[in-house]
């Protein structure tokens, strides 16, 4: 039998593995270009540290962009279903207070 614990886990989306792996390679990049630097006293590979500085924050922007419109549209669909559900019981509860209303005078 498998726990219940086991059974919760779920795997991370697509967009955030491949996120995640943006932020370490560009994260290497730029340890690797600071080192080089450093080494060889040559600004050369500020370029490239630059190029993943830029590539690291656009990513990250368009991760947290997509992230709030899925975490935004989800609230509204639940928000959307409490207010059915509140609609739904708010009328039997009429209903039924309508019903009980009839058999007493009848």
């Amino acid at each position: 039998m498998v726990k219940k614990s086991m059974r919760s886990f779920k795997l991370p989306t697509t967009t955030k593995i491949i996120m995640t792996f943006l932020l370490f390679n560009c994260s290497v990049i730029e340890i690797y270009s600071m080192w080089i630097m450093w080494e060889f006293q040559n600004l050369d590979a500020l370029y490239s540290l630059i190029t993943a500085v830029i590539t690291e924050s656009i990513s990250f922007a368009v991760y947290a962009a997509k992230s709030y419109n899925e975490t935004k549209q989800s609230e509204l669909i639940c928000l959307e279903r409490e207010k059915m559900n509140t609609a739904m019981t708010a009328g039997d509860a009429a209903k039924t207070a309508a019903e009980s209303n009839e058999e007493a005078k009848g």
